[in-house]
């Protein structure tokens, strides 16, 4: 009884994050700034002809690592153990309305 219960609310949670809504995407969102900041960045530092004042080229050069450093982590977030637990979490959705009517 109790594990009927606790099937029901992990149902519930699960099914407030489907396919077709706009959370879904989130990720995939996330990602592409991410990538567009750090093409931006790039830029920015190695393709400005010009010189650029010493505080803004290290205030860039900060941001340029903070981007580096997100963009790893959202490769690692698509190649790692997140994507495969998100994938879990798809597939548990869609099995447990049946095993709940059971």
């Amino acid at each position: 009884m109790r594990q009927a219960g606790l099937l029901a609310v992990r149902m519930a949670l699960l099914g407030r994050v489907t396919v077709g809504h706009w959370t879904a995407a989130m990720p995939a969102i996330v990602t592409l700034a991410i990538l567009t900041a750090w093409a931006l960045l790039t830029s920015a530092l190695y393709f400005i002809q010009g010189e650029i004042p010493e505080r803004v080229y290290q205030l860039l050069s900060q941001a340029y690592g903070a981007a580096n450093l997100a963009l790893g982590t959202a490769i690692a977030f698509w190649l790692g153990s997140s994507r495969s637990s998100q994938q879990k979490d798809a597939q548990l959705s869609a099995i447990l309305p049946s095993v709940v009517k059971r």
